[in-house]
């Protein structure tokens, strides 16, 4: 799998034709009630803090490039986004017990309740390339495939690191996602 995949780094720099300079204007952000998301200077976005879990514990994310899933046919390899998402489940498993944490609580709280994340980054490009417009039902239900597939494939693979090492010592206490 590592001849095929391997890590992605973006600069995130574009190049700037022109700058027109129209002023200055006060800009306030906020948390819009509907959704909870943040609003920075007028863009929605959800950032992982808004999510708060217990004291002393950090968010454990990974994420998968979707573009590294397109095969040279223009089509989505499911079987290898379905083993990377297996793998990155175990990795992060692994790492969460072989981390440094920044505070001397930090360490205990990782390993009684294990917050894992897995997510994946450039969905927009990925439409683009198929030809699906972002905001459309084609485009939603095209994402909610993939989201889908991560997602079970996660839950089940972290099913079987449990079955293998036991429930994490704070499983018992925590909610359901699903019906929290």
């Amino acid at each position: 799998m590592n001849e095929t995949f391997g890590t992605y780094a973006d600069g995130l720099t574009d190049e700037v034709e022109t700058i027109e300079a129209l002023g200055e204007e006060p800009v306030y952000d906020l948390t819009e009630r509907a959704t909870n998301h943040f609003v920075a200077n007028g863009l929605l976005v959800h950032n992982c803090s808004e999510y708060m879990f217990l004291d002393d514990t950090a968010c454990n994310l990974a994420s998968l490039n979707l573009m590294r899933f397109r095969k040279e046919d223009g089509e989505f390899d499911t079987e290898a986004f379905a083993a990377a998402s297996r793998t990155l489940i175990t990795a992060q498993e692994i790492l969460v017990d072989n981390a440094s944490y920044p505070t001397a609580g930090h360490r205990p709280e990782q390993h009684d309740y294990r917050p894992l994340g897995l997510g994946y980054a450039n969905l927009g490009v990925l439409l683009m390339d198929r030809g699906l417009p972002y905001d459309s039902d084609a485009g939603r239900a095209y994402a909610a495939v993939i989201t889908a597939l991560m997602h079970g494939e996660a839950y089940a693979q972290s099913a079987r690191v449990a079955s293998a090492m036991g429930p994490f010592a704070g499983y018992a206490k925590t909610p359901s996602p699903c019906c929290a």
